[in-house]
């Protein structure tokens, strides 16, 4: 994205100071030129900053999750491939669903806890059982 940004500034750039004779700092369309490319660089390397702090969070709620994920994901390939030992056993993915959703929504371990961090340890929790 910042090379993007770049090659985009360096034709917006290159164009006033090619069609420039003289000196520069004399002409004051490649200095206004200047000045607006220098304001959008500062609000654009500001996005990018908050972007990265975005990104931040996100990774660091998504690896709270993660065995969370993993363990869900694990019952359900399981339940799955039970109809291999038996063809008695077919489970669909409504029914991993109303599982998933007993566990996390009728929990009584959950039931006044409103931080997600504490919801996410607690559900991590019920893997050692």
């Amino acid at each position: 994205m910042k090379a993007h940004l770049q090659g985009f500034y360096e034709e917006e750039l290159d164009v006033p100071l090619a069609l420039f004779n003289g000196n520069i700092f004399d002409d004051d369309k490649v200095i206004s030129t200047l000045e607006t490319l220098k304001q959008e660089a500062a609000n654009i390397t500001h996005k990018i900053e908050e972007m990265d702090i975005i990104m931040k969070k996100v990774e660091q709620v998504t690896a709270e999750y993660l065995p969370l994920a993993q363990a869900c994901s694990s019952i359900f390939f399981i339940l799955k491939q039970l109809n291999l030992v038996k063809h008695f056993y077919q489970f669909l993915l409504w029914f991993f669903l109303d599982i998933f959703n007993c566990i996390s929504y009728h929990n009584p371990n959950l039931k006044n806890v409103s931080n997600h961090h504490c919801q996410c340890k607690i559900l991590n929790d019920l893997q050692a059982y």
